[in-house]
Parts: structure tokens; sequence; C-alpha cells
């Protein structure tokens, strides 16, 4: 008789995918764990300015980056 799969077994034995390709110029992402005073702060920047926590960490750190580069 058989043996019926596990679960386990159709996960591993499935095709995997493969990757995509990036683009140029395509994002990654990035974590970043920060103390909670801090994160209200970027917060409260992104509401005053109108923009997002995105734009302002981007801003961050390409101003970062520039300035060790230099």
């Amino acid at each position: 008789m058989p043996k019926n799969p596990s679960l386990s077994d159709a996960v591993h034995s499935a095709a995997q995918p493969e990757p995509t390709p990036r683009a140029p110029g395509a994002t990654k992402s990035l974590i970043l764990r920060l103390p909670a005073e801090l994160h209200r702060d970027l917060r409260q920047l992104a509401l005053d300015t109108d923009t997002s926590l995105q734009a302002l960490g981007v801003e961050g750190l390409e101003r970062l980056l520039a300035e060790r580069r230099s």
C-alpha cells in the first residue's frame, strides 16, 4: 500500500518559483528597531512636514552616507 505523503513532504517537494530579477532602481526593505521616543519624534516630524516616515528615513540615510563619504 502506498504511503500517504505528509504535509511536510508535499511542501518540500513542491516546485520552488524562480526569484524575480529586480529591475534597476527597485527598492529593498530595511527594518530598524528604534527607541519609542525616537519613533514618536520621527512620526511627529512626518506629520508636521506632511511627509512619510519612509521619506524621512531615506533622507536621513542619504545625508548620513554623504557625510560619512566626505
